[in-house]
């Protein structure tokens, strides 16, 4: 898969891992629509990942609660905080949980020689 002839959504600030939970104002170009699944994304160490899942969640449900422990190891008063000393405009408590798959970037000097 070659991603540079992809269209890229978004920029999402977070380091790469198979699954991850943001609030909506860490994915910078966000806008209404923008985000689903299938969509490119890039996260803050470079990695290009595909959407396999995506699901809004208030952070105070139970749901939040649970899944910002299952995945971060804190509670969630201690995952808000670290949000919001990263991003001091965090505004609202929806997040989003996203499913990621890494893309792999073919550099095409590799490949030269290889038959298509």
């Amino acid at each position: 898969m070659n991603i540079s002839t992809q269209s890229q959504c978004v920029k999402v600030h977070h380091a790469y891992r198979d699954r991850i939970f943001v609030p909506w104002c860490a994915i910078a170009g966000y806008t209404p629509g923008s985000l689903k699944k299938g969509c490119i994304i890039t996260l803050s160490d470079g990695v290009d990942a595909k959407i396999r899942t995506m699901q809004e969640l208030h952070i105070a449900s139970s749901e939040g609660i649970m899944l910002a422990q299952e995945l971060y190891g804190i509670n969630v008063m201690q995952f808000i905080r670290e949000w919001y000393n990263r991003i001091p405009e965090l505004s609202s408590m929806w997040f989003v949980d996203l499913q990621l798959r890494k893309l792999i970037q073919i550099d095409h000097a590799d490949t030269e020689g290889i038959p298509e």
